[in-house]
């Protein structure tokens, strides 16, 4: 039974329901009449809960238990049937039926719904099709079926036949005072005739007041049929629901979720190109290695004194290297050079000039031709401009001279041409190459290192002093410290020591000759009178040879400066892509620029898009959401529902993110100058498209999410109201 105590209620200012008072017996049907406007539909909704009244009771007599309006069991033994049905419209009407059931965590298995969907008229193809090509009679049907198989005490039935014909809306009545002898049936409706033919009780709403009008109690024996095998929706069923709920959702707003998809890979590609193109150096590897020394590293002391052999052996000892070559004279060391072809003579400055030893990485490397013989060391490789310059026809073979001008004391020296320069590194076009160790030789060779310097920097003493030659330690006596140990000792005699005020231990000392300059450490005092240096034999050896002040080092390692940090310490690590780089972005300045403001741009224009789209998903979903709420759905269920397509959206979008990222951030840097033997790496790249998509993925969910919690908070009225 369902009994009303002094209900009221006002709507804009008027009273709709005006403290009325009833009882509706249980197990019977009930009609409720009267004219359009008189309240009929508001008073179904307050006892269905979709309103509330402003005063008065509602109780529910259920198994025998009187209950109020409150008490949650209402919520599982109430159902409505609409006059505009409010079925899922894109989905099966097997799926409502089964969907229904698991809005009260019921199951009855499939057979067995197609079975009692014959006492409706309904046939299993009918319940396999789309309900929105269905009839309205056959939608009515399936919301009756619906009803009586969730088992509810109570049906309440809004205008059940407004919109069927005369034959339809009489066979829809029969169906339920056939199938609903176990339940309380409130029915509104304008039809008298038929409340007159199956109602137990009719009641006119006119005047805010229920007015009984007539009651036949014997006039409808109800059939019992037998009922459906109930049982606990499991998981299994829960999730066949939720996969066919999301794939009919995704095809039928197949349109709308393609833009959803399409603006997010579109914001993730944008802002993620934004990104690599302000990292463009961090992320980029060469397809072209000998082109632009993408794998080249640079090894020098930062106090930029020349390294001593123990530091050298350092960088061997990594073992994470393709090649290790040492330089023994930077190009401004060895000055102003002349180059002669019979007598053709053109002046050139020594950083044209870069040393190669006879390795066939190097000359694969430089040369593009490992059997080049540089094994005579008095070999060239002449560059494409000084062939011409020098008008050399045929060059290889032919005999050219380098004449070094400006430091050493021979320096006219003879090579034969073995190659031409093809020029394959884009910073060094021009370079000609002659073996490094020739360069050692000629150094060795010469006389300008008969002076030497030695410098200390201290707080209690500056001063340089000038020497003639080093001397042996052998035959000196010391008197304070020890001998030579280490490559950067030396000994300095008492003379020496007195005018340096004794501060040798706190100073910081510098040893120098014309192209060589060492950090070193006084490791004893000598007894003379004069101001000497000394060193053991092989320190004076290090001291009089070429000097390395540089060392190369090929690595595939990336990450070589950082995965050997301790080298650091003493040591400047510096690639060589930066220097590539800075020629490259300031060649591509302005398109680097404009890619990355279009790039935001359409990153904007894309947030806006998703936006629109996230508002006309949410409402178009606003009738189904309502429809699960009065199925008795909880929040966090409807949220699942309506958030798994969109989730498997943001699935695919990552698939495509990935597959489409790294093809086009090429396809768009190659079109620059100096990108064409470029490409960035998939690893680097991918880690920073991947962080975008998760963060535009996380605020596109969430945005959604809050749509559809703003429709989730709407009354229930007030959802139907608007469909």
């Amino acid at each position: 039974m369902i009994s009303i105590k002094n209900l009221t209620k006002v709507k804009d200012s008027r009273k709709i329901i005006d403290n009325l008072s009833v009882n509706f017996p249980s197990r019977k049907i009930t009609f409720i009449t009267g004219k359009s406007g008189s309240g009929k539909t508001t008073l179904l909704n307050m006892i269905s809960k979709i309103e509330k009244p402003d005063s008065g009771a509602i109780d529910y007599t259920i198994d025998s238990q009187i209950v109020n309006i409150d008490n949650k069991m209402i919520e599982n033994n109430i159902d409505i049937m609409f006059q505009n049905i409010n079925l899922l419209e894109d989905h099966s009407g097997i799926d409502n039926l089964k969907l229904a059931l698991q809005g009260r965590n019921l199951y009855i298995p499939e057979a067995e719904i197609i079975e009692k969907a014959q006492l409706v008229n309904l046939d299993k193809e009918t319940l396999k099709r789309p309900v929105k090509n269905l009839s309205g009679g056959e939608k009515q049907r399936i919301a009756l079926l619906r009803a009586i198989l969730r088992g509810s005490t109570f049906l309440l039935c809004d205008e059940p036949t407004g919109n069927l014909d005369e034959e339809n809306a009489h066979d829809l009545l029969k169906l339920i005072s056939t199938l609903a002898k176990d339940k309380t049936v409130l029915i509104v409706s304008h039809d008298l005739s038929l409340a007159k033919e199956f109602g137990d009780y009719i009641y006119y709403l006119q005047e805010n007041k229920l007015i009984k009008n007539s009651s036949k109690l014997s006039s409808n024996t109800l059939r019992t049929s037998e009922k459906p095998t109930i049982s606990r929706a499991n998981l299994n069923f829960k999730l066949r629901n939720l996969f066919k709920f999301s794939f009919v959702s995704l095809k039928s707003k197949w349109a709308q979720f393609l833009l959803v998809l399409l603006f997010m890979i579109t914001c993730v590609l944008s802002v993620g190109l934004s990104i690599n193109i302000s990292n463009i150096n961090k992320i980029t590897v060469s397809k072209n290695l000998k082109k632009t020394n993408w794998d080249l590293y640079y090894a020098r002391k930062k106090d930029k004194t020349a390294l001593y052999p123990n530091e050298i052996e350092e960088l061997y000892k990594t073992n994470d290297f393709k090649h290790i070559a040492k330089t023994y004279l930077p190009g401004d060391a060895l000055g102003n050079l002349t180059i002669q072809y019979e007598s053709n003579k053109i002046d050139f400055f020594g950083s044209e000039l870069q040393g190669i030893d006879n390795s066939n990485f190097m000359k694969d490397r430089l040369l593009n031709d490992t059997k080049i013989d540089l094994s005579d060391p008095f070999s060239i490789i002449i560059s494409k401009k000084f062939v011409e310059k020098l008008k050399i026809n045929n060059p290889i073979g032919k005999k050219i001279s380098l004449t070094f001008n400006d430091f050493f004391d021979s320096p006219k020296h003879e090579f034969t041409i073995k190659g031409i320069n093809p020029s394959n590194a884009i910073d060094e076009p021009d370079k000609m190459f002659i073996n490094r160790e020739v360069l050692k030789q000629i150094y060795d060779s010469e006389k300008v290192r008969t002076r030497y310097f030695l410098t200390f920097y201290s707080n209690e003493f500056v001063g340089n002093f000038e020497f003639g030659e080093l001397i042996l330690e052998n035959n000196v006596k010391l008197i304070d410290g020890s001998l030579t140990k280490l490559p950067n000792e030396i000994l300095i005699s008492s003379a020496l020591n007195n005018e340096i005020k004794n501060s040798w231990k706190q100073s910081e000392i510098l040893l120098e000759h014309y192209f060589g300059k060492y950090k070193v450490k006084v490791a004893g005092i000598f007894e003379s009178n004069e101001k000497l240096i000394a060193t053991s034999q092989d320190n004076y050896n290090f001291f009089n040879v070429a000097p390395v002040y540089n060392v190369v080092i090929y690595s595939d390692n990336q990450n070589f400066v950082s995965d050997h940090k301790s080298l650091t310490n003493t040591l400047e690590l510096q690639r060589k892509v930066g220097e590539v780089f800075s020629s490259i972005i300031e060649q591509n300045l302005n398109n680097l620029s404009l890619i990355k403001n279009l790039s935001i741009a359409i990153f904007v224009f894309s947030i806006f898009a998703l936006l629109v789209i996230f508002k006309i998903l949410s409402d178009n979903k606003r009738k189904d959401l309502g429809i699960f709420k009065i199925l008795n759905y909880k929040f966090k269920d409807i949220m699942v529902y309506f958030c798994v397509p969109f989730l498997t959206l943001i699935f695919v979008s990552l698939i495509l993110t990935v597959a489409l990222f790294y093809p086009m951030e090429n396809l768009i840097l190659s079109g620059l100058k100096g990108f064409e033997d470029l490409q960035t790496t998939f690893k680097d790249s991918l880690i920073n498209y991947l962080f975008v998509w998760g963060l535009i993925s996380i605020v596109s969910f969430s945005i959604y999410s809050i749509f559809l919690t703003r429709i989730f908070l709407i009354k229930n009225y007030d959802l139907f109201k608007s469909n």
